[in-house]
């Protein structure tokens, strides 16, 4: 049953990468796993396995044979554009730190030594003034939705984001998935400074969740608009489809623009401290909130939360 099952998994695996070769053979992809690309889910372990063996045999031509190391033994790896020496993706393997991880550890204190291997790449970067951008499935912090419910583990989230704050100046974008909800986190000094961005993108899954204040979402994927020298987001689009409208009309319903951050926020950047501004706002204005609200669902029953659940 358990070979059925992984068996399952890489087959899925296999069957997307040879869509996106076949419909996007230009396009450089980089590509990481989710917390259910395992068997059983979320069981990511920190050293060698099939699925990550075969895996990486599959993601080689987009990631580079040289990534061998550190994607079999953890799921995580490093890309750097070859027309741009001042940038390097950073691309972890977050679901090792998931809370419903249960796979037995080799090292539970730095699972594939991804920790260390952080510090390397970021110490490195940050002596040659360069930048790193972070992209990862699962992110540290609390799932919006439900309070107090975090994703990781309580001393890796810790970890995580020690050194996300001590490489702070280092760190560019910071891009999440996993919630299926349209989001974003701001990371703070000790001194309560907004410091770090993080954005957490929805997804074109039309999740249900069933953790208390949680829902659904209509499927959506974002587009970013950036500047290729500094790499500053000019704007970040979000489009969408409407589930209800594709269920009445199957062969007419198509993907729209469902909005742009900064036009639609009116806010001058996206960065740390316009995006805490805009927090802020959030606060005591409930229609800049209900705004948010619609967002965050993807445009699926917004509707303004009351009690715990309420931005405070």
């Amino acid at each position: 049953m358990a070979c059925l099952i992984i068996f399952d998994v890489i087959d899925a695996i296999n069957t997307t990468t040879s869509l996106i070769y076949q419909f996007f053979p230009n396009i450089q992809v980089l590509p990481l796993f989710g917390n259910h690309d395992y068997a059983p889910a979320n069981d990511f372990p920190d050293y060698e396995s099939s699925i990550y063996n075969i895996t990486f045999e599959l993601w080689k031509k987009w990631i580079g044979k040289d990534q061998r190391e550190t994607f079999c033994k953890g799921g995580y790896y490093i890309y750097r554009p070859a027309d741009n020496s001042n940038i390097t993706f950073l691309m972890l393997n977050t679901n090792i730190y998931y809370r419903f991880n249960n796979a037995n550890f080799t090292d539970a204190n730095d699972p594939g030594q991804q920790f260390a291997y952080m510090e390397k790449i970021l110490s490195k970067a940050e002596g040659k003034g360069e930048m790193v951008h972070i992209v990862a499935h699962i992110p540290p912090g609390v799932f919006e939705r439900t309070p107090n419910f975090t994703w990781m583990r309580p001393e890796y989230n810790k970890k995580l984001l020690k050194i996300m704050i001590k490489y702070s100046k280092t760190i560019k974008w910071m891009l999440f998935g996993h919630h299926h909800t349209d989001t974003f986190h701001i990371l703070k000094n000790d001194k309560g400074n907004p410091i770090q961005l993080m954005l957490m993108a929805p997804s074109v899954t039309p999740w249900f969740s069933n953790l208390p204040g949680a829902g659904s979402n209509n499927p959506a994927f974002r587009v970013i608009d950036y500047n290729p020298k500094t790499w500053d987001y000019n704007e970040i689009d979000t489009y969408y489809v409407n589930l209800t409208q594709l269920n009445l009309q199957p062969s007419t319903t198509q993907w729209q623009l469902e909005y742009s951050l900064k036009k639609d926020y009116n806010i001058k950047s996206i960065d740390a401290s316009s995006m805490n501004n805009l927090l802020e706002e959030m606060k005591k204005n409930d229609t800049v909130f209900m705004k948010y609200i619609k967002y965050n669902s993807v445009l699926w029953e917004p509707k303004l939360p009351d009690g715990e659940f309420r931005l405070v």
